[in-house]
């Protein structure tokens, strides 16, 4: 059974995340209207020169640049997962610097990664 999310009561975490999912998949379908509202999202790629290896995966987002995209992109997902967060608004802070570390420790090769986050 999923934990509720708090101050709902019909609300899981399980229901959250497809409300979640839905929501980025809305903004995506954006594109159909000729909106590209997730266009400033990071492309990783391969590279040999690093000054091309993130790009935004819209060219209409240039200027944004590659560091840029790559903000961008852990800031909205950050504000979502925080957003979404169900234990008692104080932790935030404590969410924020657990969650940066696991993305970072994520992005190691496995033979490097972590294998838990610290608390």
């Amino acid at each position: 059974m999923s934990a509720r999310v708090a101050g709902s009561k019909n609300l899981s975490e399980d229901w959250l995340s497809v409300w979640i999912g839905l929501g980025v998949f809305a903004l995506a379908l954006g594109l159909l209207a000729g909106a590209d509202l997730l266009g400033w999202a990071v492309r990783t790629s391969v590279w040999t020169d690093v000054s091309r290896s993130l790009s935004p995966v819209s060219s209409g987002y240039k200027a944004v640049g590659g560091l840029g995209a790559l903000l961008a992109t852990y800031a909205f997902l950050l504000a979502v997962t925080r957003a979404a967060r169900t234990p008692a608004p104080q932790k935030r802070t404590m969410y924020t610097r657990r969650d940066t570390c696991c993305r970072a420790s994520l992005r190691q090769p496995p033979a490097h990664r972590r294998t838990r986050c610290p608390d």
